[in-house]
């Protein structure tokens, strides 16, 4: 996928965009996109 597509370099950038949604005004559910990404990660292992 890439040079960054590490587990620790994707939940950094699921979180930040979680962040900075919310600060934008849109409605976001905190940790679920960081849930869903380590069940996927954990499945594929």
């Amino acid at each position: 996928m890439g040079e960054n597509s590490y587990p620790s370099s994707v939940f950094t950038l699921l979180s930040a965009l979680e962040t900075i949604l919310h600060e934008e005004g849109y409605e976001v559910a905190h940790g679920r996109g960081l849930s869903a990404a380590q069940a996927v990660i954990a499945g594929s292992r």
